[in-house]
């Protein structure tokens, strides 16, 4: 058999088990049911540590804010942002939203886990 045809073979293999894997995953898991809340659900805090993200954080706020969980809050840590990350936390202008200024980096210390650990 030529290297050629073994290449084809094996590819062929990967493809028919990749698909036989896809037809069984559609077969059997199911997309859960939405969970509906009621009005004791627990207050959930996302905290978004961010540094320079004017660009994308006005639509990762919004992407959190669309989540149906009645008991959301996001907490923004700007890092020390030398752009306009603050301000477009600042203008989504939703009560759930909240903008923290980061305290500088101590000695030891890496970004994201000082933004957390604040």
């Amino acid at each position: 058999m030529s290297r050629e045809l073994l290449l084809d073979q094996a590819l062929t293999f990967v493809l028919l088990g990749a698909f036989a894997l896809l037809a069984w995953n559609l077969r059997i898991v199911r997309r859960p049911r939405p969970r509906r809340w009621d009005g004791d659900a627990p207050l959930v805090s996302v905290l978004v540590p961010a540094r320079d993200e004017e660009a994308s954080i006005g639509a990762c706020v919004d992407a959190l804010l669309a989540q149906d969980y009645p008991e959301l809050e996001v907490i923004v840590l700007d890092d020390d942002s030398s752009d306009g990350t603050a301000g477009v936390v600042r203008a989504v202008g939703d009560p759930r939203v909240r903008l923290v200024r980061g305290a500088p980096l101590p000695v030891g210390w890496t970004g994201k886990n000082w933004a957390c650990d604040q």
